[in-house]
């Protein structure tokens, strides 16, 4: 019997999703509905993007796996440590499937009502920070909101670990399940939270990283929006990791150069064509207004 399933995918073909993980959290209805929950605000500008975080959650995933093997093999060449490096790919496999998994309907639209009215994060963090279950982890929260995780972030990883606590050992495993998905560093300077730092900029970054890599090939799929050919294979087998003022950060060999180049032209096109259309900012503005309307006719709290 396979110990995997094989889900088709108009990008990269077939993905091998583990059948644990297809019994366990695939098929719940947490993580089914994101079927229902549309990928981008981007159908009145194209009619065709009515494509969901279920399908972006699986390509992450199969990113994720590209990441995770390509890591592991740079890092035992170049590091030594007795760290767990399978227990920590596993994790961050598993950020990768859950990473949009706490998404609010209408995606990034909805997802602000996560921080009430005063748009305070405190509330958010408190219930993080309770879930891991390690007050330790509140130094390495971002006391200026404006460097805070997306509140979808925070709420995927508080739902990732409440409702499939099965796939955890520790209180160090959901924090580092946490971290990926919030992009939240470890500041203690240890080799092993080097290496995990490595990983989880690998999901939540600034430049690039599998959550990126997924949306901006998807998207520009789905759309029909014409942009530059993204060669992720290319660019996830030239990850690698440097030394740099003492500490190992995420590096891609020079091979690599053109595809990086590519990927951050393409995420600045779909930024400025797209998701700053006057067209999708209306539609967007619309959404939140109904649903501030509809929260005060039903709750005053």
């Amino acid at each position: 019997m396979k110990d995997y399933k094989r889900v088709k995918d108009p990008i990269y073909g077939y993905i091998k999703i583990p059948v644990t993980y297809m019994t366990n959290i695939v098929d719940t209805a947490v993580f089914q509905r994101l079927r229902r929950v549309i990928q981008t605000s981007y159908s009145p500008l194209y009619s065709s993007a009515v494509h969901n975080r279920f399908v972006h959650s699986m390509g992450v995933f199969y990113l994720g796996e590209l990441t995770v093997n390509q890591l592991i093999k740079e890092v035992r060449e170049k590091v030594n440590s007795s760290m767990d490096l399978e227990g920590i790919g596993e994790l961050f496999k598993l950020a990768c499937l859950l990473h949009d998994i706490g998404h609010a309907p209408f995606s990034h639209t909805g997802e602000g009502f996560y921080l009430g009215r005063d748009h305070d994060y405190s509330q958010l963090h408190n219930k993080l920070i309770e879930t891991i279950g390690n007050e330790n982890f509140s130094k390495d929260i971002p006391k200026d909101s404006s460097s805070a995780a997306a509140p979808h972030e925070i709420m995927s990883a508080i739902i990732g670990i409440l409702e499939f606590e099965m796939f955890f050992d520790s209180v160090e495993q959901k924090e580092f399940f946490a971290r990926c998905i919030t992009g939240y560093k470890y500041s203690e300077g240890t080799i092993d939270n080097n290496i995990k730092n490595c990983f989880i900029s690998m999901l939540n970054s600034k430049v690039i990283d599998v959550d990126k890599l997924d949306y901006l090939i998807r998207d520009a799929y789905i759309t029909g929006f014409d942009t530059v050919n993204i060669d992720f294979e290319r660019l996830l087998s030239s990850l690698t990791i440097s030394k740099d003022n003492g500490k190992y950060k995420i590096a891609y060999y020079k091979n690599a150069i053109s595809v990086i180049e590519n990927v951050v032209y393409a995420h600045d096109a779909e930024r400025k064509w797209i998701q700053t259309h006057p067209v999708v900012l209306y539609e967007a503005y619309i959404l939140q207004h109904i649903i501030s309307y509809l929260s005060e006719k039903i709750d005053d709290n």
